[in-house]
């Protein structure tokens, strides 16, 4: 089984996040040279043609939900005198256009047949599309690398100024949080404060793989803030690399 690393996911992540914005730059860019070269026209909406998609999953006890989609049928005389006509690319959940409209058309004049209405929707709405699920990736891997660092700083403070105690190692718990498939496992231990006698619990940091073969001490460190026990770091350093994988990259 191939081990999960959070430090090649939040790459991952950030990678096709830059991957998807620069398709959507370069898409864009054509986009421009096009409408550079392009000769324009007017044209007329003879149709509107109904696309039906079903989704893949039920909604509860229900059917699966069909979406239906209006994409436009348009006519237009190239400068050529040819009379064309092509279906736009671009289709709407309402019919964004009614039928005998007067739109106007950008065509070159080496390929008409492959022409597209001048707006936004026709023009701009996929590359739009595509840069804003590229841009969601990046704020992921963003957060990701932002939580590790100040993860990290605050592990490392406390490492230097924090009061160590040793715990008692309760369990290893496995948490529902699942990302590329995997989910984390936290070490759990215990420790009684002797000037209040109040038990306390400490939960350590994900570990991207199950470490209860490694954990060969009933004593684990754990340093807290000084007055105030409920900041914390659970001293798991003792486990071999490849399971202290957390959220520092």
């Amino acid at each position: 089984m191939k081990s999960f690393s959070i430090k090649k996911f939040t790459i991952y992540v950030c990678l096709a996040g830059a991957g998807l914005i620069l398709i959507a730059a370069l898409w864009g860019m054509s986009i421009n040279n096009f409408k550079k070269q392009a000769l324009s026209a007017k044209g007329t909406i003879i149709s509107l043609v109904g696309s039906t998609t079903t989704s893949s999953k039920p909604v509860g006890d229900r059917i699966k939900p069909k979406t239906t989609t209006y994409a436009p049928v348009v006519r237009f005389t190239a400068q050529n005198g040819q009379s064309i006509e092509f279906l736009s690319d671009s289709g709407t959940s309402s019919p964004a256009y009614s039928i005998g409209q007067t739109v106007e058309v950008l065509y070159l004049s080496s390929s008409p047949e492959k022409a597209r209405i001048n707006d936004f929707s026709s023009l701009w709405m996929w590359p739009f599309i595509v840069a804003g699920i590229g841009l969601v990736f990046l704020a992921l891997g963003g957060g990701i690398i932002m939580v590790a660092k100040r993860k990290g700083r605050k592990n490392e403070f406390l490492r230097r100024n924090g009061t160590p105690v040793e715990t008692d190692f309760l369990r290893v718990e496995k948490k529902d949080l699942n990302i590329g498939g995997k989910n984390p496992y936290k070490v759990i231990t215990t420790w009684t404060d002797p000037s209040t006698s109040e038990e306390r619990t400490f939960t350590s940091d994900n570990l991207w793989h199950d470490p209860s073969d490694q954990i060969d001490r009933e004593k684990i460190t754990v340093f807290f803030e000084k007055d105030n026990p409920k900041n914390y770091y659970v001293d798991i350093s003792f486990l071999t690399k490849k399971n202290y994988q957390f959220f520092i990259l």
